[in-house]
């Protein structure tokens, strides 16, 4: 008998979770300054392309972005006394009109989605299919309410062992990684804040789906601090 792992999007929101899709995608003009309704709290807004976005985080539960120029960008959002890390996709230059909605033709048929349920509902079952959907995923503006997966254990492996992979490419090799429950667990020290914020898009980039994140990482230096806006 398989046994499924179910990662329901919507009702993760409250909890450090991060993996493809965005929890959030905005479109901004160029030169635009904007403030974008976000986390309660505390908390760090660090763009991936400083060059393309400008990001911070006040207490007021608003993030203040601004267009510097034509591009996209990932915006990582963290509190470090909640635990807790968000992701946002930045499109610069871009309105909410030009949001890209993909053929879910294939996904349909390789993972026998319910395409035409909110959120879309999928099975992931092999890599045949986690393929389908990151391929969806990246040529769509898919945000993470409008999916909801259950995975096989046999394929969370297989999350595992991309991951893995991929770490010991980006010469984080020292870390440990497993499923604890419906937990992904993360052991290990990182040299500094830059390492971190590296682990924090591979885990990203490498799970379809939200996931409950447990960061048991040591940041060895931390006296890296953020740049202030300009």
């Amino acid at each position: 008998m398989i046994r499924y792992l179910i990662f329901t999007i919507s009702l993760l929101w409250a909890a450090q979770s991060l993996a493809i899709p965005p929890d959030k995608i905005v479109y901004l003009k160029e030169g635009e300054g904007r403030f974008e309704p976000g986390p309660h709290g505390h908390w760090l807004a660090e763009p991936y392309e400083p060059n393309v976005l400008d990001a911070k985080a006040f207490d007021t539960s608003e993030v203040f972005l601004k267009g510097k120029a034509k591009g996209q960008t990932l915006l990582l959002l963290s509190n470090k006394s909640l635990g807790e890390t968000l992701f946002w996709k930045v499109v610069v230059g871009a309105d909410s009109g030009s949001r890209k909605e993909a053929d879910t033709s294939r996904i349909e048929k390789t993972c026998k989605c319910q395409v035409d349920s909110k959120p879309v509902s999928c099975r992931v079952l092999d890599k045949k299919c986690m393929q389908a959907l990151r391929e969806w995923i990246q040529s769509s503006d898919v945000q993470a309410d409008e999916l909801r997966l259950v995975y096989s254990a046999q394929s969370l492996q297989e999350v595992l062992k991309s991951i893995d992979r991929t770490l010991a490419k980006a010469g984080l090799d020292g870390l440990t990684i497993s499923f604890s429950g419906v937990n992904l667990r993360v052991e290990g020290a990182l040299n500094d804040r830059a390492a971190w914020r590296k682990l924090m898009k591979i885990i990203y980039e490498g799970m379809i789906g939200k996931l409950l994140l447990e960061d048991k990482t040591n940041i060895l230096d931390e006296s890296e601090r953020i740049k202030p806006l300009r």
